[in-house]
């Protein structure tokens, strides 16, 4: 593999976030130790990728709004023109994020999981629910892409029609329910509960609705396997061709599913020499895990604009 080849970059930028979500490490009593992109590792992957590649996801596991240099790189993606998701609270977007931002190609990946303040800042402290209903109405204006992306728990499964009603109200392009995760870094015992499976219940709220609603394929609480599209085929997992994961700490992933591999650490090593490396080409093309081969390209699962 080549540095040239590599066309999507998902970058995360910080673990900062001002957001205690009860599903998120971040809510634990004890915190982890905020990381954040080291400026001179965020000007090699600039100066080395952002003149070859046509998409950017800036992730990772913080607010990427809260990262020390967030205004230069936004005006750095703004001057390269690229194509960007943000996933975000969509709760600590200063003014002037907010003046670069309208003037970007971008689809914001909004953490919301109530349709209403208390079920919203109940799940999400910290995420002010009137905050995020002022960026939407704003960025609206200037005709943003958005997606609602909603864990989906036992506090607020009862809210999901009144969240779909919310963003065809709002003018959401498009809603992605999640199955609850847990993860290692989350105490226990774990504040949420998944929710049971309610397939007709899911079918039931999504009809007829005006947005594309989506969920991810090993959802079993969203989703019947009459739902799912052809999501499999043979070869190189599609994650791992002409894709790059950088994390906030400098390390190169091989995606960005549980249980990826380190492949190399961007304080030891340029880019160009992990990416050029035997052992990265190798096992960038015979990586294969539970998600080998499936598309999650947003699939249309539940829609009538079909």
């Amino acid at each position: 593999m080549h540095i040239k080849d590599i066309k999507r970059l998902s970058l995360g930028l910080t673990s900062a976030c001002n957001g205690k979500c009860l599903m998120c490490w971040h809510s634990n009593k004890e915190q982890h130790k905020v990381v954040n992109l080291e400026k001179r590792i965020y000007e090699q992957i600039r100066d080395s990728l952002f003149h070859r590649i046509n998409h950017l996801n800036l992730c990772g596991g913080g607010e990427f709004a809260m990262y020390p240099q967030i205004n230069s790189v936004l005006r750095d993606v703004r001057e390269y023109e690229l194509e960007t998701d943000i996933i975000t609270n969509f709760s600590h977007i200063t003014d002037e994020q907010r003046d670069i931002l309208k003037d970007m190609d971008i689809m914001f990946k909004i953490s919301i999981d109530g349709s209403t303040k208390e079920i919203q800042e109940t799940l999400r402290p910290g995420c002010s629910y009137d905050k995020i209903i002022d960026n939407v109405l704003f960025f609206k204006k200037h005709k943003k892409r958005m997606e609602f992306q909603t864990v989906v728990s036992e506090l607020n499964s009862h809210d999901l029609k009144n969240i779909l009603i919310l963003a065809e109200r709002l003018g959401i392009d498009s809603v992605h329910f999640q199955e609850l995760q847990y993860y290692d870094g989350l105490e226990r015992p774990y504040k949420l509960n998944r929710q049971k499976e309610n397939v007709a219940y899911v079918e039931h709220i999504t009809n007829k609705k005006n947005i594309v609603i989506s969920c991810l394929a090993s959802a079993r609480f969203y989703v019947s396997n009459k739902f799912l599209p052809s999501l499999f085929h043979p070869g190189q997992c599609e994650h791992t061709i002409q894709d790059l994961r950088v994390q906030e700490d400098g390390k190169i992933l091989s995606c960005c599913f549980p249980g990826c591999k380190v492949m190399g650490d961007l304080h030891k090593n340029t880019l160009e020499e992990i990416i050029g490396s035997k052992e990265f080409d190798a096992h960038m093309k015979s990586c294969k895990c539970k998600f080998s081969g499936v598309k999650f390209a947003r699939p249309k699962l539940f829609s009538s604009k079909e």
